[in-house]
């Protein structure tokens, strides 16, 4: 009967050590950091919903859906756009990504370079409704990272430079 208690004793001590143990690293504050900093620029569905992008920076350019292909308009015509690139753009700014916000300050728009002073933009637009406004901004310290602020939110993050190659 000794026997059965003391495995029963260190049976319950393993199993709290084991929970224990697991729950340092559920609920590490590393760990709720890194699953805060997750962001999309997009959802899924509604760029499946997207009839229009306007993508300003160096040039501006609009980008239109008819009929189910994407066309580059520019001064009134249209001309069929490559669909891998368009492809590439939404799969962009649906990816989940690693980006830490910075600010929620409107003051500090100009010092990362996504106020008015911004390196370009990506407006993503449903039937006249705006689904996306993504202002690009100032390139980090290690020049692969960028500022970006989307409309909706009004949060300065910082993440990798995915954006900047479509504007």
């Amino acid at each position: 009967m000794a026997f059965r208690n003391k495995l029963a004793a260190l049976s319950a001590l393993a199993g709290v050590l084991l929970a224990s143990y697991v729950l340092t690293f559920a609920l590490s504050p590393e760990t709720r950091a890194s699953r805060a900093s997750r962001w999309s620029a997009l959802g899924a569905k509604a760029a499946l919903e997207a009839d229009a992008v306007a993508l300003s920076g160096a040039e501006d350019l609009s980008l239109v859906k008819t009929n189910g292909v994407w066309f580059v308009d520019a001064a009134g015509n249209q001309f069929p756009a490559r669909a891998s690139r368009v492809e590439d753009l939404f799969s962009a700014l649906t990816r989940e990504g690693f980006y830490p916000v910075r600010s929620r300050s409107a003051a500090s728009y100009e010092k990362f370079g996504v106020g008015d002073n911004r390196r370009g933009a990506i407006v993503v637009k449903s039937g006249g409704v705006i689904l996306l406004e993504l202002y690009l901004g100032n390139e980090g310290v290690s020049g692969n990272e960028a500022y970006l602020r989307s409309g909706a939110e009004e949060a300065v993050r910082s993440g990798a430079d995915v954006f900047s190659s479509f504007t």
